[in-house]
């Protein structure tokens, strides 16, 4: 994937740093230090990671999701085609980790999955989360591709999430609620790493 139209900001909460020196091996990496001490909080991080980003759209994505070849930009390409949705993707639980000097193609990894295992299915695609979506009105995507400006102005994730929370969710919601509609494609599939 060619990254000339994006920006990668790797930001890293830890008391010292320790992924700089992976980040100057890309040119197209900007590499950012939280120091944190005692407890993870992934809010603060990509906070601090969005401000520092210089482009007109974010994608916030955990260090455990692998996009699909061809994904980031088709990602982009859509939400900037559609200014009134909020576009996300889907995940697919990968069963056993990857070697990351010799990754496979998506299509390799999707051709050794078994697609009746239902194990695969992330929480946001499994059949209890139907009710949730279409009755409770709760919405779930993944990797949603958001214009910088409506971030800025809600305020970016909220940090009153600490750890692991649900402010990517709770992200989904407020942009919703500012007459966005949340559209998840299939097209843009990201593979969540085991651990």
């Amino acid at each position: 994937e060619s990254f000339t139209d994006f920006e990668l900001v790797l930001v890293e909460g830890d008391t010292q740093p320790t992924a700089e020196a992976i980040a100057q091996a890309y040119e197209w990496v900007r590499y950012l230090h939280v120091p944190m001490s005692d407890v993870f909080h992934k809010a603060v991080l990509l906070n601090k990671a969005a401000a520092v980003a210089c482009g007109e759209y974010r994608i916030l994505f955990d260090v455990d999701l692998l996009p699909a070849s061809g994904v980031l930009a088709r990602h982009l390409m859509l939400a900037s085609a559609s200014p009134r949705c909020l576009v996300s993707g889907y995940r697919v639980q990968l069963p056993q980790t990857l070697d990351p000097d010799n990754l496979p193609s998506p299509g390799t990894l999707l051709a050794g999955l078994d697609l009746n295992d239902e194990t695969l299915l992330c929480n946001e695609d499994a059949p209890l989360s139907l009710r949730e979506n279409l009755i409770d009105g709760q919405r779930f995507g993944v990797c949603s591709c958001f214009p910088a400006k409506l971030f800025d102005e809600l305020g970016g994730l909220f940090e009153g999430y600490v750890g692991w929370g649900c402010e990517d969710q709770d992200l989904i919601e407020r942009m919703c609620v500012s007459e966005l509609t949340l559209v998840r494609s299939y097209d843009l599939l990201y593979f969540h790493l085991p651990h």
